[in-house]
């Protein structure tokens, strides 16, 4: 079986995660809704007034996961239009993350973004043909030029004529009283 080209192979996971990120965020902003109305109520009512820090940080875990929400549709958006192929591997994982309901449909979209985003031939497509070193390095403009008079092997050649020099007579001095390696003074 042969497959599409690879701008086509990209459509179908990006639309995948835009859908993904998309109703994650309307649960995310529910969500959002449901504890602000119970906050307020907390507000009002003496006896509940205890719980509000709690409100507090429930509402502050919804405001991230609306960001991470966002961040995977436009992660998508970018996947769709062969941009930023970092950014789409970071939205990818982001909408893989289990911090909704909405992961069961996450995790399998930003599993086949991987799948297609690590493809060779995808990879090339994206800013315009740029493809990431392997292993991380980029060699230096205009290639390497060591530096004048490079390295010298020692007269004779490695190993040197002689090969290993045995200790002085006597062995090595022992080392000062006191010092790393000898003994405590009292």
């Amino acid at each position: 079986m042969q497959q599409p080209d690879p701008a086509g192979r990209v459509a179908a996971p990006a639309i995948g995660l835009m859908v993904a990120g998309g109703l994650s965020a309307v649960f995310t902003l529910l969500y959002l809704v449901i504890f602000a109305i119970g906050g307020t109520a907390a507000i009002s009512d003496p006896e509940v007034r205890d719980a509000l820090p709690g409100f507090g940080i429930l509402m502050l875990f919804g405001l991230v996961k609306l960001v991470l929400d966002v961040f995977t549709i436009y992660a998508g958006w970018q996947m769709r239009q062969l941009r930023s192929w970092p950014l789409c591997m970071a939205g990818s994982i982001a909408a893989m993350l289990p911090c909704s309901a909405c992961c069961i449909l996450g995790l399998p979209m930003g599993i086949w973004a991987l799948i297609v985003l690590i493809d060779n031939e995808v990879k090339r497509l994206f800013d315009g043909g740029y493809t990431p070193p392997p292993g991380g390095y980029n060699p230096p403009p205009g290639g390497y030029n060591p530096p004048p008079g490079g390295y010298n092997p020692p007269p004779g050649g490695y190993p040197p004529p002689g090969g290993y020099t045995p200790p002085p007579p006597g062995g090595y001095p022992p080392p000062p009283q006191g010092g790393p390696g000898g003994p405590p003074q009292a």
